[in-house]
């Protein structure tokens, strides 16, 4: 276990011969750097070789996304995110800052919709852990995870039903873009709405995003849970020991978390983990401890010898427990709760949690009580914080802000949970002074009118903007604060990365490989490092293969880059991946058909007119397509090559061995209608070639 990870077990549900085609995270602490880097390529192809160098495998792992198409889509705690936050993503995928009912949104769920890439079949794996979207959560922390498979025709109706009411929650609180395109919370919906059920399956005890209905009076609603789970699981059997893992506790004496144990469960005793810091400090209120320890049947414990050799603590590195199980056995039966629930008032009855109730195949204790009292304790004033809420109410408003870099348009839109029907919000500039006043926002999702160049620049490197207003009809005022903008259709948003060479561009679409785009990303951003100062000589990747190469050596090598090209583009439109069409027509991309027209006329750039000529007719070629027409920005690079092709046809450049105008004209009439004719192959030999 000391080399386990909770990303190994992410990674092992993915079978071979399966690929996700959509993944929903949960979680209370988000941190999206770790989350991009780390987690969105264990999804991706597993070929790929993405740079050790964080900075470079940033731009990989976007493009990879991209490219992949897969939807992703991160649920996290607004309130704790705008307290802690610094990092916004940089790549896209969905992230939503939601509330939990009554507390904290503090479940860490994973739902990953499998497909066989041989047969298309689908199904639903469902992951509840106590690990956050962090380093120290999938890395670092002593953590715990459960993983259940959900195939069509095999679960049972009670945990199908289960989960689409989860996900419903997680739909009604989503606030998704307009227009929004087949996202990863749709196609799971839609998935566990055609899933069928099956009488004869096993019962599945999870108690997930809208299990706090449960509650009864008195009881909270995670305590008729477990008891409900027993029952149902284990009806025969009493005289349980619970052990109690979790990081945090209560911090009065008023919690009575341990009496439902003793009433509801049949528990005889209890024994509870006491944490310690690096400095064995006991990470425990000593009030709280000292009360438990008075009560019948209550046993502070450690860690039992054989879980210190499992969980490699015979080393020096401390690792922290943050892993919250609730473990029964009997010497005949051994049950585990695996999830995110602390042994709290507020985990237990007020936040939004997730997690698994089942049976382990053998029976064992995870711990050891202890029989003296800690002679060091840490201060209470340094205590950790519990990872699950704030008593005060934040009065800052649910402000959602999408920008849209393919339509260049923000649009803005306000919490269901205001009664305000409707707010008035400036954006600033990084001093603070007013850049786009009055933007008047509801519940429902609306253009806003700003100037998109200042939204932009906002934007190029931070997802956040800062804004202020006032309600309305009162005027109270809003103080400024940081949004953290949804930004969609990335491919439209400029990479930074310096230009490719036509040449470079056109030996991408010859060879069309995921790999080869990931090394000439690494170059690229190489070289842009080195001339910054940020790398040295020294380190990286070997000279850009071919960079040098005179491409156009033969035009048959830019006709076959072309053909190419289309090819692709065709099959992402029969699949319906229309993303990655609009890339290639309008996107902002390294290799994107604007990125190749504007490079064709940078300055110190060495082609012929010949060549400008012909890349010119390819695009045309493209961008004249009926199936193109009426695609965001397609008439307007369009025309940009018409005229470019116009203007070198009447500047004499190119020109017949006469010189004669008129009939210079005649020629680029036919040779434009020869070179946009399409030809077919005819098996006949009698027949002639036809269009």
């Amino acid at each position: 276990m000391e080399l386990s990870t909770i990303s190994d077990g992410f990674r092992a549900q993915i079978g071979e011969g399966e690929r996700v085609v959509a993944a929903v995270f949960t979680t209370y602490r988000f941190e999206p750097e770790f989350f991009e880097q780390e987690i969105i390529p264990l999804m991706l192809d597993q070929g790929l070789a993405f740079s050790s160098d964080q900075r470079i495998k940033s731009i990989q792992v976007r493009e990879a996304l991209s490219e992949a198409g897969l939807p992703v889509e991160v649920f996290y705690d607004l309130d704790l995110f705008r307290q802690q936050g610094t990092v916004s993503p940089s790549m896209e995928y969905l992230h939503h800052g939601i509330r939990g009912e009554r507390s904290a949104f503090h479940a860490k769920l994973v739902l990953l919709l499998l497909e066989n890439v041989d047969s298309g079949e689908q199904c639903l794996c469902v992951g509840a852990s106590s690990a956050n979207l962090s380093i120290a959560g999938w890395w670092e922390n002593i953590e715990c995870q459960h993983w259940e498979r959900v195939v069509n025709g095999e679960p049972s109706l009670r945990f199908l039903n289960q989960l689409r009411a989860d996900v419903g929650w997680l739909a009604a609180r989503r606030k998704a873009p307009l227009g929004d395109p087949d996202n990863a919370l749709p196609r799971i919906q839609s998935f566990l709405k055609r899933c069928r059920s099956s009488k004869s399956a096993s019962p599945i005890s999870y108690y997930g995003l809208t299990s706090l209905a449960l509650a009864q009076q008195r009881r909270p609603a995670f305590m008729r849970f477990l008891r409900d789970a027993l029952a149902e699981q284990s009806p025969y059997y009493k005289n349980w020991t619970l052990e109690i893992i979790s990081p945090y506790f209560a911090e009065n004496t008023g919690f009575d978390g341990h009496e439902h144990f003793f009433n509801d469960l049949g528990v005889q005793e209890i024994h509870i983990f006491l944490p310690e810091n690096d400095q064995g400090e006991a990470l425990c209120n000593r009030e709280y401890y000292e009360h438990l320890s008075q009560i019948d049947g209550i046993q502070w414990a450690r860690w039992s010898p054989e879980m210190v050799g499992r969980l490699g603590l015979q080393t020096p590195v401390n690792r922290t427990t943050h892993a919250k199980i609730y473990h029964l056995y009997n010497g005949v039966q051994s049950w585990v709760f695996v999830g995110s629930v602390n042994f709290t008032h507020r985990a237990t009855s007020d936040n939004q949690e997730a997690g698994f109730f089942t049976q382990l195949p053998t029976q064992t204790s995870f711990l050891k009580p202890i029989s003296t009292v800690p002679d060091k304790w840490c201060p209470e004033d340094k205590l950790p914080a519990a990872d699950e809420g704030q008593d005060d109410e934040t009065s800052l408003p649910d402000l959602f802000l999408t920008y849209d870099w393919k339509l260049r348009l923000l649009t803005a839109s306000l919490g269901d949970r205001h009664e305000e029907p409707e707010l008035v919000f400036d954006i600033l500039s990084s001093e603070g002074t007013v850049q786009v006043a009055d933007i008047q926002v509801s519940h429902d999702t609306n253009p806003a009118a700003c100037d998109v160049e200042f939204i932009e620049a906002l934007l190029k490197n931070s997802g956040f903007v800062r804004v202020s207003g006032h309600w309305l009809p009162r005027g109270e005022a809003i103080p400024a604060f940081e949004v953290m903008v949804q930004q969609v259709n990335w491919t439209h948003k400029p990479l930074d990365l310096p230009h490719l060479s036509p040449q470079e561009i056109m030996q991408i679409y010859a060879g069309l490989s995921s790999m080869w785009r990931n090394k000439v990303i690494e170059f690229l951003k190489e070289r842009q490092l080195r001339e910054m100062g940020l790398l040295s000589e020294g380190v990286g990747s070997q000279p850009h293969e071919g960079s040098g190469r005179e491409f156009f050596a033969e035009y048959a090598e830019l006709f076959h880059a072309f053909h190419n090209l289309r090819g692709l583009m065709d099959d992402a439109s029969s699949k319906e991946r229309l993303g990655r069409v609009d890339y290639y027509l309008s996107g902002q991309g390294m290799d994107s058909l604007p990125t190749l027209l504007e490079s064709l006329y940078e300055d110190g750039r060495e082609l012929d007119q010949v060549t400008i000529y012909l890349t010119l007719l390819c695009l045309l070629q493209i961008y004249q397509r009926p199936e193109y027409q009426g695609r965001a920005q397609v008439d307007h690079y369009l025309q940009e090559c018409l005229q470019k092709v116009a203007a070198i046809e009447s500047a004499g450049e190119l020109r017949l061995i006469d010189n004669d105008a008129e009939r210079s004209h005649r020629f680029f009439e036919w040779y434009r209608a020869q070179f946009f004719r399409v030809y077919r192959q005819i098996s006949d030999r009698n027949d002639h070639a036809a269009d």
